[in-house]
C-alpha cells in the first residue's frame, strides 16, 4: 500500500533528521543553550516515536492485527503519549523561555541557564510519564467486536457506574485540555508579547535582543507544525468517544501519518531556522583542518 511507503519514508527521514540534531548537540555540549537543551529533549521524543514506524506499519499492513504482545502494546502507548505530551510542554517552555529572553534580558540572566533548563526538561519527562500512565496501565491485547475477533493493541478503561465509555470520554477532554488548549494559550500569550516587544520601539530593544528573534520564529514555526498535525486527531478522537462521529479506518492512519510528519520535519525546521545548527551540521561533514 502506498502509505506504508508513505510511512516508511517520513520515518527514515525523520530519523536521520533527529539522529544528526542530537549528534550535533552533543558533539557541542559545552556551547548548548537553553533553547538548544528544549532542542535536544524534542528530538529525543521525536526518535523515540518514529522507533514505532515499523510496528505501526505492520499492524497496518495486518489490517490492525497485532502480533507483538503486551509488553509492546503497553510501550507503544507509552511512547505515542510521551510524544504529544512532551512536545507541547517543551514548546511552552520554549516559549516562556523567549519571552523573557525577550523582554527581560537581565533580569533571566540569574534563572536562565542550561542547568535550569535541563532541570525543567527533566520535570516535564517526569509530568508527561504520570499523565500517560492511565493508557499504559489499561492497555491490552482486546478483541473489538468491531473488528470481527481481531486482536488489537487498544486501551479498556474500567466502567464507571455502569457507564463503560465514561473514562475514555473523560480522559479525552482532558488530553484535549492538557495537550492542547492551556499549551496553545499559554504559547499565544507569551508570542503576542515577544510581537509587541519586538515591534515596539519603546521597548528599547538592542542588537542582541532583536537576534533572538530568529529563534522565536523558529519556534514558532515548530507550533504551526505541531497545531497542524495533532489537531485534527484531538478532534476525530473526542468525537468518538462522544459516539458524534465514526472514523473510518483510512482516517485513521491519515491521522498517525500526520502525527508521524511532526516527528520527521521537526529536525528541518530546527535546521532552516537555526543558523547554529547549520554551521555546526557542516562541521561535522566538512570538518575544519
Amino acid at each position: 500500500m502506498p502509505y506504508n511507503v508513505i510511512f516508511s519514508l517520513l520515518s527514515l527521514a525523520g530519523v536521520v533528521g533527529n539522529a544528526l540534531i542530537i549528534a550535533v548537540l552533543r558533539e557541542h555540549e559545552k556551547a548548548r543553550t537553553t533553547a538548544e537543551i528544549y532542542v535536544m529533549n524534542m528530538a529525543t521524543t521525536d526518535l523515540l516515536m518514529l522507533t514505532m514506524v515499523p510496528v505501526l506499519v505492520t499492524r497496518n499492513v495486518m489490517d490492525y492485527r497485532w502480533v507483538f504482545g503486551d509488553f509492546l502494546c503497553r510501550l507503544y502507548y507509552l511512547i505515542a503519549g510521551l510524544n504529544m505530551f512532551n512536545t507541547v510542554f517543551i514548546l511552552t517552555a520554549m516559549s516562556v523561555d523567549r519571552y523573557f529572553c525577550v523582554s527581560r534580558p537581565l533580569r533571566s540572566l540569574d534563572w536562565k541557564t542550561t542547568r535550569t533548563a535541563k532541570i525543567v526538561c527533566a520535570l516535564l519527562w517526569v509530568v508527561a510519564t504520570v499523565i500517560d500512565l492511565p493508557w499504559v496501565i489499561w492497555a491490552e491485547i482486546g478483541t473489538p467486536r468491531d473488528y470481527c475477533g481481531t486482536p488489537m493493541c487498544i486501551y479498556d478503561f474500567p466502567a464507571h457506574n455502569g457507564d463503560e465509555g465514561f473514562w475514555e470520554r473523560l480522559s479525552e477532554i482532558g488530553v484535549l485540555f492538557l495537550s492542547f488548549v492551556i499549551p496553545i494559550v499559554l504559547i499565544t500569550g507569551t508570542h503576542v508579547g515577544i510581537l509587541w516587544h519586538v515591534r515596539n520601539p519603546a521597548a528599547g530593544l538592542d542588537r542582541t535582543q532583536r537576534s533572538q528573534e530568529k529563534v522565536t520564529r523558529m519556534v514558532f514555526a515548530i507550533v504551526v507544525v505541531f497545531v497542524i498535525c495533532w489537531l485534527p486527531k484531538n478532534l476525530v478522537y473526542l468525537a468518538e468517544r462522544f459516539d458524534w462521529f465514526k472514523a473510518p479506518s483510512k482516517l485513521n492512519i491519515g491521522l498517525e501519518m500526520l502525527m508521524i510528519t511532526n516527528s520527521a520535519i521537526n529536525p528541518y525546521l530546527y535546521t532552516i531556522f537555526g543558523q547554529h545548527f547549520q554551521r555546526r551540521l557542516m562541521g561535522i561533514f566538512f570538518p575544519a583542518k
